[in-house]
């Protein structure tokens, strides 16, 4: 799979646009379903119980998905500079 992934992006493998990965967590409702739908994050903020952030960063910026408890409060995309 490796050298089929350095094939394709020539030279080495990127992670995923940041906007992409909001969009496939938008409409999630627990935090199983973003799991599901994007992995696992690559930082986790508590923003003052019952409030979590779960940061995904990519080429283009971030995807931050909010959880006020075990629902999901907000999915935002922030462009990097």
């Amino acid at each position: 799979m490796l050298p089929l992934c350095l094939a394709v992006l020539g030279g080495g493998c990127s992670k995923a646009s940041a906007r992409e990965t909001c969009n496939k967590a938008k409409g999630a409702k627990t935090p199983g379903e973003i799991v599901s739908r994007i992995g696992q994050a690559d930082r986790v903020q508590n923003l003052g119980d019952p409030l979590e952030a779960w940061r995904y960063n990519g080429d283009d910026g971030q995807c931050i998905v909010v959880f006020n408890g075990a629902k999901v409060q907000s999915v935002d995309y922030i462009a990097a500079n």
